[in-house]
């Protein structure tokens, strides 16, 4: 029995009503041979079907009205998969044999004496056996608490409000399509937002430091305004880059802020807060890379990388040293770059070719 939903049966004598149900043996159905159960034998819902012959479903999935019963009396069930609704299974001769086609849906089986440990399971409301919550609970070495948000149907609508998302230090686990209706919500304080499969829409929500996995991407779109940061470390999927969060900005593997260029011209080059000593740009107005060094740009001598731009005729010989080896400068008139040599005492300039500037 697969994907099956075990349903603890509940005494409604001791809530003051029993209900009946109207009672149809199923009959033989041969065809070819073999005897087959379809779904239209099926015929009635709130009844008791009787099975007193071996059925074969014939590899078919067959739906079972809503609150029968299936009461085994000498018969069987193989070969197919039985969908239940709320159904009662009674196989008092315990023999598990008699039922070996595949169990979906809704079942309840009286015996089967079905208990939930309340840690990892629990019994809801309408006796159906569900995953448990867990509340945090620090001197008892809980872990962080567990809450699964369920469905909140209002108007049409799966709310999720404020009073669903309440304890700090939890898990929340996020299975089903949310709608905020417009309202805001802030996480509390140290959780985390769970996502399988699930989403978050239309309204506000302050993340207020939480974790969120799989990954931050999870909250994008669906009309929803983020406010705040997620904790340190969340993975954030940008332009098909990963990103993760430092604590005060998005940044990429090796930490610089997420989007920065790494190559173009000299007016595109990041800016300091951005980057970090040892970073590497290719400025494509030099035609080579440069690093920052934390102060200023150096190039690949070591030397200041700045750019001046000018004429060919003006370049600053006279105000360079020997401390300014590789210095560029950029003549806009011939459109290339030119750099510094002190040339021990008898300074020059040369192109990126290495030729000298005549």
């Amino acid at each position: 029995m697969d994907n099956i939903n075990v349903v603890v049966e509940a005494n409604n004598a001791r809530k003051g009503y029993t209900q009946t149900y109207e009672t149809i043996v199923l009959k033989p159905n041969v065809h070819d041979g073999v005897n087959v159960l379809t779904e239209e034998m099926f015929t009635k819902e709130n009844a008791k079907y009787v099975i007193k012959w071996d059925y074969d479903l014939g590899g078919a999935s067959i739906t079972i009205p809503e609150n029968c019963i299936i009461s085994m009396e000498g018969g069987s069930l193989t070969n197919g998969t039985l969908v239940g609704q709320n159904t009662k299974l009674i196989n008092e001769s315990g023999d598990e044999s008699l039922v070996s086609a595949s169990l979906r849906g809704s079942w309840k089986r009286p015996d089967a004496h079905v208990t939930a440990d309340e840690e990892d399971l629990t019994i809801n409301n309408h006796n159906q056996i569900q995953l448990a919550n867990k509340v945090y609970d620090e001197e008892a070495f809980s872990g962080m608490g567990r809450v699964y948000l369920r469905k909140n149907i209002v108007d049409g609508k799966n709310i999720l409000d404020e009073t669903m998302m309440s304890e700090p230090n939890t898990i929340y686990i996020i299975q089903y399509d949310f709608d905020l209706d417009g309202e805001t919500i802030e996480v509390p304080e140290n959780c985390m937002l769970k996502f399988e499969g699930g989403s978050i829409e239309n309204g506000t929500l302050n993340v207020n430091g939480s974790k969120i996995l799989p990954d931050y991407n999870s909250l994008q779109g669906n009309n929803l305004t983020l406010i705040g940061m997620p904790s340190v470390g969340t993975l954030y999927w940008q332009g098909g880059k990963p990103t993760w969060n430092n604590g005060s900005k998005w940044v990429e593997f090796d930490g610089a802020k997420a989007g920065v260029y790494r190559f173009g011209t000299s007016d595109k080059r990041p800016q300091s807060a951005d980057i970090y000593p040892g970073f590497q740009y290719f400025d494509t107005t030099l035609g080579f890379t440069i690093t920052w060094g934390g102060l200023y740009w150096i190039n690949e001598n070591g030397f200041h990388a700045a750019v001046v731009r000018g004429e060919l005729a003006d370049r600053p010989t006279s105000e360079l040293t020997a401390v300014d080896e590789g210095y560029p400068y950029y003549a806009t008139d011939v459109h290339k770059a030119v750099y510094f040599s002190y040339n021990n005492g008898s300074p020059k300039w040369y192109y990126a070719d290495g030729t000298d500037v005549q």
